[in-house]
Formats: C-alpha cells, sequence, structure tokens
C-alpha cells in the first residue's frame, strides 16, 4: 500500500474518531464525570491525530520518491503544524467572551501528538533506503 494513502486512512480514522465525538455530544445523554471529562477533551486530541496525517498523506502523494529519513523530518513539521495550530487556538479562546479557555484541551492536544507519533513509527517502514512506493507494490 502506498504511504500516502496508508497516513491518509490513518487521517480518516482521526476524522472518524473526532465526528463520533461530536455526534456522542449533540445527543442528551448523562454521561459519568469520566465519560462527560472524555467527551470534553477527545476533539483535541482526535483533531492532533487527524491534522497530522491528512497533511502527512498530501505531501506523501506530491513525492511518492523519497527517503524515510525525509519522511520522518516532514511526519515531525506535520506534528508541529498540528500542535502549535491547535494550542494557538486554544490560548486564543482566553481572549474572547464566548470561547473557552481549557488546559485539559492543551494536555489533550500533546497526547494526540505523541500518539499520532506512536502510529507514525508503528505504520512507516524502518527501512532507510529510498522509500521508491510504486516499486514496493510493483514487487509484491
Amino acid at each position: 500500500m502506498q504511504l500516502s494513502t496508508l497516513y491518509g486512512l490513518v487521517g480518516i480514522g482521526g476524522l472518524m474518531l473526532l465526528s463520533g465525538v461530536h455526534w456522542i455530544r449533540d445527543q442528551s445523554m448523562a454521561l459519568e464525570p469520566i465519560g462527560a471529562y472524555l467527551v470534553g477533551v477527545a476533539p483535541n486530541f482526535a483533531a492532533a491525530i487527524a491534522i497530522c496525517f491528512v497533511v502527512l498523506s498530501i505531501w506523501a502523494s506530491q513525492r511518492r520518491h523519497t527517503t524515510v529519513e525525509s519522511m520522518r523530518n516532514r511526519f515531525l513539521a506535520c506534528a508541529a503544524l498540528s500542535g502549535f495550530g491547535l494550542i494557538g487556538w486554544e490560548l486564543f479562546q482566553r481572549t474572547s467572551r464566548r470561547l473557552v479557555f481549557d488546559l485539559h484541551d492543551m494536555l489533550a492536544t500533546l497526547i494526540g501528538i505523541g500518539t499520532a507519533a506512536l502510529i507514525f513509527f508503528i505504520v512507516t517502514p524502518k527501512t532507510t533506503e529510498r522509500n521508491d512506493i510504486e516499486g514496493q507494490d510493483a514487487a509484491r
């Protein structure tokens, strides 16, 4: 499977989690305190993963012939983009009367970035050779 497809699928999984959490929020469910807390911070967790992998899949689809080291560097850039964007948004909410700043959302973002890193290292090949995705698919 091409890395761009694999990363895209992980990104879609993050978006599905984000959508599912918002669906749960829209239901008038009585959640226990732990459930209510998790539903409150899960969007930041899911968005951190989704943003990383959606952006990474776009980059990987544009550069099919790249090294694994280069892919790792791109992941770090995508993780930084996701983390700074979500934390920046959370900090922006401190200036608003309608939006709510929550330190726990920032923590959930950082845990989501860590989870994205774990997923990245699980699904990305370990080899340092050129990652010629089309060549790998043809060899199988």
